[in-house]
C-alpha cells in the first residue's frame, strides 16, 4: 500500500514583520459654502501634489496622480499610480489606496475637514495638494442647479437663478496629514 502524507504549508511572509510599513497620508479638504447643498468630485479626478523626497529633501512641486493611471514599478512586481525618480537609483512611488470615488462635501459638513483619499507613499512625502478645478461640481440649494466649479484664487462665486440666491465656496483649505 502506498501512503500519502499531507503537509500543512503556509506561505511565509514576504516582508520582515519588523520592517516599517509604507507611510500613508490622508488628503483632507474643507471649505465654507453658501447657497450650495453639496460639492462633488469626479471619479476621474487628478490630484496635484507638492512632495519632498524622504532623504535628500529634494522638492517636487508639480506631481499629478490619478486613480485611472496605474504603472509598473521598475524591478518590482508592484504597481503605483505615480512613480518619480528620486536620487540616482531609487524610485519614489505614490499609490491611491483609499480614493473616495463619489466624494461629496455637503452643506452640513461645511467648515469641517473631510478625507478625499489616502495615499501610500514610498520615498515621497506630500506636503500640499490641489485638485484640478474642472473636476469639481457644485449643486444649489434644491440640487437642481448644477455649477461647473472653476476656482478663482481658491474661491467660487455664482448665482442660482432657480433659488434666487448667491452661491459661493470660500475659505478652501487642503491638508496632507500622516494617517495611522
Amino acid at each position: 500500500k502506498a501512503t500519502v502524507s499531507v503537509l500543512n504549508w503556509t506561505r511565509p511572509e514576504r516582508q520582515d514583520p519588523n520592517r516599517p510599513k509604507m507611510p500613508k497620508f490622508a488628503i483632507m479638504f474643507k471649505a465654507d459654502m453658501e447657497g450650495v447643498e453639496k460639492l462633488t468630485l469626479g471619479t476621474d479626478a487628478r490630484i496635484n501634489l507638492k512632495c519632498t523626497a524622504g532623504r535628500g529633501g529634494e522638492e517636487y512641486p508639480n506631481l499629478w496622480v490619478s486613480q485611472e493611471e496605474e504603472l509598473d514599478i521598475p524591478n518590482s512586481r508592484g504597481t503605483a499610480h505615480l512613480i518619480v525618480k528620486v536620487g540616482d537609483k531609487k524610485h519614489g512611488t505614490i499609490s491611491m489606496v483609499g480614493f473616495n470615488s463619489d466624494f461629496t462635501y455637503s452643506s452640513e459638513e461645511a467648515g469641517g475637514w473631510k478625507k478625499v483619499c489616502e495615499l501610500e507613499c514610498r520615498d515621497l512625502e506630500p506636503t500640499e495638494w490641489m485638485i484640478a478645478s474642472s473636476d469639481w461640481v457644485a449643486y444649489g440649494a434644491d440640487e437642481k442647479a448644477r455649477f461647473e466649479v472653476e476656482w478663482d484664487s481658491n474661491e467660487f462665486y455664482d448665482y442660482d437663478d432657480q433659488a434666487g440666491c448667491e452661491v459661493s465656496i470660500t475659505n478652501i483649505a487642503g491638508e496632507c496629514k500622516r494617517s495611522k
